[in-house]
């Protein structure tokens, strides 16, 4: 086979593109929210993805369509083309509640950090007495038990000597 056929076929094969068909592809002119296959088809879980187009109207068409029914064809998949707007419209008035709703939960969960720390001072404050009065005790033990004063248990009881 000759270089001119060999490349006609590839053409031919790969329909004209200029890539391989592997790629993610190029992002469509208008606004979508969703690109790459992020809404998913729940029938046939297929990407659904953007695409948009001229019409005899000013603003050129934005739609959603299921990859799987675009590439294997009306029986693979019933789901129609679902306009931009109404997908996008719904999913940025649920993200903006959720958003609102995280706000509001973050603030909630600062004010009881703060009781939390106003109700615990007293608590720590206790604690550092405590040590204070508890560490010269330890010091007073560990000194004894190196001096051989204080004996485990498995050693023989040393007789206490007063210091």
């Amino acid at each position: 086979m000759d270089e001119g056929t060999w490349r006609r076929a590839a053409l031919i094969r790969t329909g004209g593109r200029k890539s391989n068909g592997w790629g993610k592809g190029a992002n469509p002119k208008g606004s979508h929210l969703f690109l790459h296959g992020v809404l998913r088809r729940g029938e046939c879980e297929g990407p659904m993805v953007p695409r948009t187009g001229p019409n005899r109207q000013l603003q050129p068409y934005g739609v959603y369509i299921c990859h799987n029914r675009d590439r294997f064809g009306r029986d693979h998949c019933s789901q129609p083309p679902v306009k931009r707007r109404v997908v996008d419209k719904t999913a940025l008035t649920y993200l903006r509640s959720v958003g609102d709703d995280i706000l509001g939960h973050r603030e909630r969960l600062r004010a009881s950090i703060r009781t939390q720390i106003t109700d615990l001072g007293p608590l720590g404050q206790q604690a550092d007495l405590d040590t204070a009065e508890t560490e010269p005790r330890l010091d007073r033990v560990r000194r004894d038990y190196q001096d051989g004063r204080i004996s485990t248990p498995s050693e023989p009881t040393a007789t206490h000597q007063p210091s």
